[in-house]
């Protein structure tokens, strides 16, 4: 038997604008939890009411609760709804904790906080990285609303959550990969078209053509775009420092060599950021030809570096919380 809870928002107001429970699942407020069977009754689908009241009639003394207390009435209306069923089943569980005590209250519920050793434990709500996982509970709720358990895969479900990110630190790592992959999409056409220049002796056709797919600054562009993925700014979007600052490693050396060779306010070293600006500029065949003189290519080893230090820094990653070790 396996079983898939889901804790909704923990300090939501019952009922208010921010609870879960009622807004997505189509709970009444009133309700302390929604529960789904499915193949029979082997799977269960059971959706608690995260709501601040559920831990204490005083607004303010729930907000202080520990993770310790806030686990034991988890587990405590855990039990007495699905007690008959924990003890021989898998349980996975989704929860969208407190601000401020996520990592915590993730790790303890990791290690049985709940009176049982979950097969999965995600992170949901408004943190970075879990954007997949936030529309999957979605359309999960959007099916059960109008279709009932009918409509839904138990098994398919099951699988797509035990392959995601399971713990904060595989969550950083997930989300650094996918940066790293983006950053490296930018840069790989202008890798390959300067080795195909240098390989050709920057004929002069080959180079009228470089120069047409880079004409307006485009090589620039992909430059200040992949500053946007590394650098926090006004946009509000994933980006590594975000993730080194979550993991607070902001000191770390790994983290200093990644700003090293991709500045934020600064030229790249090495004339790699001249190269970028002259791809596009017709008159400019010479001056690129004479800096990658000798089979030698500047971007290939700036870029190559930035690839391997991304890398370590997802290596450096702390294995477990969101603490530097």
């Amino acid at each position: 038997m396996r079983i898939i809870i889901v804790i909704t928002r923990m300090m939501a107001s019952r009922g208010g604008g921010d609870d879960e429970f009622v807004k997505l699942w189509g709970g009444k407020p009133d309700g302390d939890y929604a529960i789904w069977s499915f193949n029979d009754g082997q799977d269960i689908l059971y959706v608690y009411h995260g709501c601040w009241q559920r831990f204490d009639n005083d607004w303010q003394r729930a907000e202080q609760k520990t993770v310790k207390e806030l686990c034991e009435q988890l587990s405590r209306d855990i039990q007495q709804d699905l007690g008959q069923y924990i003890g021989q089943s898998e349980v996975g569980v989704l929860v969208h904790p407190p601000m401020g005590i996520e990592q915590e209250l993730i790790q303890s519920i990791s290690k049985g906080g709940l009176g049982f050793k979950p097969s999965f434990v995600i992170a949901t709500g408004g943190h970075a990285g879990v954007e997949e996982v936030n529309q999957k509970l979605s359309d999960i709720s959007s099916v059960l609303r109008n279709q009932g358990p009918l409509g839904l895969n138990f098994g398919e479900l099951w699988n797509f959550f035990c392959k995601a990110p399971s713990t904060p630190a595989e969550d950083l790592k997930r989300r650094l990969s996918i940066l790293k992959h983006r950053i490296a999409h930018l840069f790989l056409p202008i890798y390959i078209d300067l080795q195909g220049l240098i390989e050709t002796g920057f004929r002069e056709d080959y180079w009228d053509e470089v120069v047409d797919a880079y004409k307006d600054g485009k090589a620039k562009q992909a430059l200040e775009e992949a500053r946007k993925l590394v650098y926090e700014g006004e946009e509000k979007r994933d980006t590594v420092e975000k993730i080194v600052k979550e993991a607070r490693m902001e000191s770390h050396p790994v983290w200093n060599q990644v700003q090293s060779l991709l500045p934020k306010n600064r030229g790249l070293p090495n004339d790699v950021e001249q190269i970028l600006q002259d791809l596009g500029c017709q008159n400019k065949r010479e001056v690129v030809k004479q800096k990658c003189r000798d089979r030698n290519n500047p971007f290939h080893q700036w870029f190559t570096e930035l690839d391997k230090a991304l890398d370590n820094l997802r290596e450096a990653l702390p294995k477990k919380g969101n603490a530097a070790t």
